[in-house]
């Protein structure tokens, strides 16, 4: 098991790391990542198949993470995160 400040320590937090965290599987946390459902990161998928046969990359980030697992993260700031990061995306990329 992970502390809350070993998990912000980290450079980068993999799949495998924040299962444990979570204490849930894998499974759950890439599939929950991409489906929008475990609000702790993102999902980039590489390829141009379906959503389940292409890779992906996923990103982790841990200070959403360890809010998540305290209940100190709901949907709403979850949106509004995303929001403000899809602006200063497209703000990048004039």
């Amino acid at each position: 098991m992970y502390t809350d400040d070993e998990i912000r320590e980290m450079k980068k937090v993999t799949i495998q790391t924040a299962a444990k965290y979570l204490g849930i599987s894998t499974q759950a946390v890439t599939l929950g990542i991409r489906n929008a459902l475990l609000p702790i990161g993102f999902a980039v998928k590489k390829g141009k198949g379906n959503r389940y046969s292409d890779s992906w990359s996923y990103v982790i980030v841990p200070e959403r993470m360890i809010a998540y697992k305290h209940g100190g993260i709901n949907d709403i700031q979850v949106k509004n995160i995303e929001d403000n990061l899809q602006a200063i995306l497209r703000i990048l990329r004039k």
